[in-house]
């Protein structure tokens, strides 16, 4: 398991932008690359532009090495939500003959390091990590020999005798593709770091250990407790070559390197090769930065009134996460002031206003919020709140237990989907299968010849009024839902589905435009065009719910095209995304309109 890191750095004559890297990496050979993967991608060194996957052809191994390495990268990015990092295949086939030669082949790695190196001005150097065979970074130069002054070359694979001074190339990574290890060793120009297996063996980690800890590291935990489990089960314990090479870049300090000669029958150049590690400081080190991969994702509260919260966070930078919160109404918005606690905990600040219940009174957020991840995979959220404005009030601590909401699935193929038998939402003579929400509100909704009429005298759009909005009864899943709305000049209302995802309800010139606009999810996702009517006329909407994804079509438009639904929206009454909920019509803004509510629940899905 070679590590090649492509780093783009700057000399120190330069200026001191992050040096920037590739990671070529054959996951699918053994586990640790995935922990070298994890620990690299969390580290504020270097820059990292892309993960490319490497081939391990070998008569033990899969028949598609490459691809399968391509696979678990992409999964691995996905449990991280890193998912906009570019992961180009790498070379199905080594490079050269198997005798011998030094034919590059070409891939769109190759390609990819390639593209990188030349966008690096030539005073500048592009270093490079592989976790398996060198093929990509050797055919890369290969193919464009003018590369080859920028590159830095950090690699994990060899055997190496101190006393001695004698090179055995006999390694697993070197002999899944001699020729580019030779040709590497031999290129004048091509500035060598080996991390050798001989050094690295010493550096383990503990299954029983490493599964206890990686319980509290969210979904990249898991697929590290999963990976370990599903290919090698009865290994109690694992050597991480390939992080032992990351943790010494990223930590000099932890390591010692020297230029010893190559070996003699690729010129003997001199060649960088780590001679010590201290693989108790690393082991600390990849631990302690990894802990707090338990908070990264998407959470779902609720406050003591019912109506949700919703926290993102993200710890793409461990030291100084960041996130946005969405709080009972309005929409999500960035958490500010982040800071680890000295137990561990997320505290973070954002200014909100609310009415508990809708209630006459606001209540205000004070100082920070304190995020806790538990042992169950929950989170504890405390705050502090008083009346809003009134420095004199009060202050009452809130504590809200929340769970983790699952990653996002992958988009449907919605032509594989079956839709059910329709369900009438109204049956035109009565509030009949309606709640009104909140308790206590005015009721302004009335049945009209097969019209659900909402009257008010509200002409603003402020979040809270004394009217109340309408729920269905029966709760649903996924769906695909029809109805047409009418909704005056300046008028405002909306659908949640499932009473989480706000589809906006106003006319086509409304104040409210893009995110806030007609065919919009409110403060979610923009429609690609305003489809919208004027004031007074009917407009039909037909909205799919499939997945956490979501098609929009107003007025015969697809204006929002199977989109992910990253969250709630302000003003439901669920921030759960996993949940059935109900069909909830806003009714507290304006007066509003609807017919022809029909609902047709998803039966199957391929």
């Amino acid at each position: 398991m070679l590590i090649l890191l492509v780093v783009a750095g700057q000399n120190q004559a330069a200026d001191t932008a992050k040096p920037k890297l590739i990671l070529d990496c054959d996951t699918a050979n053994e586990i640790d690359d995935l922990y070298a993967i994890v620990r690299m991608l969390h580290q504020d060194k270097f820059q990292v532009l892309g993960l490319t996957s490497a081939q391990w052809l070998h008569y033990l191994g899969e028949p598609d090495s490459v691809q399968a390495s391509q696979r678990m990268n992409e999964e691995l990015l996905r449990r991280m939500r890193r998912d906009d990092l570019p992961t180009p295949m790498g070379s199905e086939e080594p490079m050269g003959k198997p005798w011998g030669g030094t034919d590059p082949k070409d891939s769109p790695a190759c390609q990819f390091i390639i593209e990188q190196a030349r966008s690096i001005p030539d005073d500048q150097s592009l270093i490079v990590v592989c976790t398996g065979a060198t093929t990509n970074l050797a055919s890369a130069i290969r193919m464009a020999p003018e590369i080859a002054a920028k590159i830095k070359c950090y690699c994990m694979g060899f055997r190496y005798d101190e006393s001695t001074g004698a090179w055995n190339k006999s390694e697993f990574n070197v002999r899944r593709d001699l020729n580019a290890a030779d040709f590497l060793l031999s290129h004048p120009d091509v500035e060598m770091h080996v991390m050798t297996a001989t050094l690295s063996q010493a550096y383990k980690f503990d299954q029983k250990d490493s599964f206890q800890r990686q319980s509290q590291m969210g979904p990249v935990g898991e697929y590290l407790t999963e990976s370990w489990t599903r290919r090698f089960p009865d290994s109690q314990k694992w050597v991480m070559w390939d992080l032992a090479l990351v943790e010494a870049m990223l930590h000099p300090e932890m390591a010692n390197e020297k230029q010893v000669p190559g070996p003699p029958e690729n010129g003997g150049r001199p060649i960088w090769v780590y001679d010590r590690i201290d693989v108790d400081a690393m082991r600390n080190d990849f631990w302690n930065t990894v802990q707090r991969l338990g908070y990264d994702g998407t959470w779902s509260f609720h406050l003591p009134d019912g109506y949700p919260v919703w926290l993102d966070i993200r710890t793409k930078d461990l030291q100084n996460p960041s996130g946005s919160l969405l709080w009972s109404v309005g929409s999500a918005g960035p958490i500010q002031q982040t800071r680890w606690t000295d137990d561990g905990a997320l505290a973070f600040v954002r200014k909100r206003k609310w009415k508990p219940g809708g209630a006459d009174v606001a209540y205000e957020l004070v100082g920070d919020l304190i995020a806790k991840l538990n042992d169950d995979d929950s989170m504890t959220l405390t705050f502090a709140q008083r009346v809003a404005g009134d420095e004199s009030s009060t202050t009452e601590t809130v504590r809200l237990r929340g769970k983790r909401i699952p990653l996002m699935p992958p988009k449907p193929d919605l032509t594989k989907v079956d839709f059910g038998e329709p369900i009438d939402l109204l049956n035109g003579t009565d509030l009949s299968g309606w709640v009104l929400i909140p308790a206590g509100k005015q009721n302004g909704w009335r049945a009209v010849d097969g019209v659900l009429v909402n009257e008010t005298p509200k002409q603003d759009f402020s979040a809270y009024g004394v009217f109340g909005n309408l729920v269905t009864q029966q709760k649903f899943n996924d769906f695909r839902l029809e109805l047409e709305y009418n909704v005056p000049a300046g008028g405002n209302s909306g659908v949640y589905l499932r009473g989480t995802y706000e589809a906006q309800v106003v006319d086509r010139d409304s104040k409210m435009q893009g995110i806030s606009g007609p065919g919009a999810i409110f403060g979610r996702i923009a429609p690609s065009t305003n489809a919208g009517k004027p004031g007074g006329q009917w407009n039909q909407y037909v909205l799919t719910l499939v997945d956490r994804h979501i098609t929009v079509q107003l007025n015969g438009v697809t204006v929002i095209d199977n989109e992910p639904l990253a969250g709630c929206t302000g003003g439901g009454i669920e921030s759960d995304d996993t949940a059935p909920g109900p069909i909830l019509l806003q009714g507290d803004h304006t007066s509003v309109k609807y017919r022809k509510l029909r609902l047709y629940p998803v039966v199957q899905k391929d």
